[in-house]
C-alpha cells in the first residue's frame, strides 16, 4: 500500500493491489452491500483495527 498526502484536512490516499481473484470478491460484497470501494475498505480496515485492539489503544493515550 502507498499513501499520499494530496489535500489540506490531512487525509491521506491510499493504493492498494489486489489479485484477480480478490477483487472480484471485493467487487461482489460492494454490489451486495450498495458500498463504494473506498467504503467498504475504510470499513473493513476499522474493524480489522478494531480487531487487533489498535482503536482502544489510541483512545487511551
Amino acid at each position: 500500500m502507498m499513501a499520499k498526502n494530496n489535500n489540506k484536512k490531512g487525509k491521506k490516499i491510499v493504493r492498494s493491489v489486489f489479485s484477480r481473484e480478490l477483487y472480484e470478491v471485493l467487487e461482489e460484497i460492494k454490489i451486495k452491500l450498495g458500498l463504494s470501494e473506498s467504503e467498504l475498505l475504510k470499513i473493513a480496515f476499522m474493524d480489522y483495527a478494531q480487531k487487533l485492539n489498535v482503536i482502544a489503544e489510541k483512545i487511551k493515550d
